[in-house]
This record gives C-alpha cells, structure tokens and sequence, in this order.
C-alpha cells in the first residue's frame, strides 16, 4: 500500500476517533491482494442485494460483501482495519442490434475502520458515486467552457496577427464588418 495512504487512515483513524472509509486502488497492490483473499477465502459476516435500477440505459445491480475482523487484516501498523467492503456490480444492457441481454460484473474494494451492516455499506458507496458523477459533470462543463474560451482566444489572436501586418488594408476589413 502506497504509504501516503497508510499515514493518512492511520492520523484519521488515531484522531479522535474519526471513521474512514477508503476505495482500494490498482496502486494499492498488496492491500488489494489481501482484500482479494479474504474475499476468496472467508464467509461475509453480511450481504446485501440492491435491487435492479436503471442507470442510464443500463439496468445495474449491486451486490455487497462484508468481512470483519477484531484482529488486523493486513499487517500490523494498520490495526483500525475493521473492515473489508466487497461491490460487485452487475451491468445488464441490451445489443442494439441483436436484442441480446448481456451482463458485465466488476469488482471492487474499500476498507473501513468500523463494522457496519452491507447495506450501510452500499448506501455510503452509492453516495460517493454520486458526488464522484456530479464533480465529473461538472469538469466536463468546465472542458467545455475552456474549449470555447480557447475558441475565441484564436480567433482574436488571429485578427490581432492581421492588424500588426503592415501589408493588412484595415479599411477593407472595416468595411466587410458593416456589410
């Protein structure tokens, strides 16, 4: 695990008791690993099944896995670890072309310094995606805006290009303007 990340759970997690729920990454690959066979190898202490719902033109379904432990899970300068949280995600969408159902499972991984129930779980993670798509949204409006804001820029710069030529006939871009 990347030790960034291990200095931060461990200051929130020795800060006056504070909770902390934290995604695992492709970088984090030992932590990863371990979240990985503990999900292989042991019983969830609890499960949730979301119900179908309709994300875009795609039904999805989520399936949520918890492993606790009192012990550590990963080594021994990360005690606060409570909690292992597995999400599988099942993408159900439809070929356009064919009709064909398909369906498309992804994994995922976060640790917790607390126990909680799956659904618990899912709903933390459901609203953290949400504020995740809206900050994305919201880059891509700001892209958009800067493509524009880039637009004008050249346009300006050409003409001001034009204006600095001392071969440039002002007078008949004047003109051309009016018409």
């Amino acid at each position: 695990m990347l030790w960034t990340l291990k200095k931060t759970l461990n200051k929130i997690a020795n800060k006056n008791n504070n909770l902390y729920y934290a995604k695992l990454k492709g970088n984090q690959k030992k932590l990863l690993a371990k979240a990985i066979d503990i999900s292989n190898t042991k019983e969830p202490t609890s499960t949730y099944i979301s119900e179908l719902t309709k994300e875009g033109k795609n039904l999805v379904q989520r399936e949520v896995y918890i492993f606790t432990n009192d012990c550590c899970f990963y080594h021994q300068k990360m005690t606060h670890i409570k909690s292992i949280i597995k999400i599988d995600k099942t993408i159900h969408s439809t070929n356009k072309k064919t009709g064909e159902m398909t369906k498309k499972t992804t994994s995922s991984f976060a640790i917790a310094n607390f126990k909680d129930n799956a659904k618990s779980f899912h709903d933390i993670q459901l609203n953290h995606w949400k504020v995740e798509t809206m900050h994305f949204e919201a880059r891509k409006h700001i892209l958009k805006y800067d493509d524009v804001a880039n637009e004008q820029r050249k346009v300006i710069y050409a003409f001001r290009d034009q204006l600095l030529d001392p071969n440039f006939d002002i007078d008949s871009k004047i003109d051309e303007m009016r018409e």
